[in-house]
């Protein structure tokens, strides 16, 4: 499947970082950025988390990704 984005010009899709989080990439200066978090991390900074899903948040700004990535970074390294 990845093959088809490169065919198509796509050069990077999303990162992910060793604690699971990853970024889909948007448009600079956009609000058509993904975040996706695992759910054990969020579940780790919210007691009312009690999905086994990931959260998933679309249409966010690149600063909000970089944002809350930091953020669960944080977390998942004192974890």
């Amino acid at each position: 499947m990845e093959d088809r984005y490169i065919n198509l010009g796509f050069t990077h899709i999303y990162a992910t970082n060793p604690y699971g989080i990853r970024i889909l990439f948007g448009t600079e200066g956009k609000d058509d950025w993904c975040i996706e978090i695992p759910a054990e991390l969020i579940r780790s900074d919210n007691n009312y988390y009690k999905s086994d899903k990931p959260l998933v948040m679309y249409c966010i700004s690149e600063e909000e990704a970089l944002r809350m990535a930091e953020k669960y970074t944080r977390l998942a390294m004192i974890s």
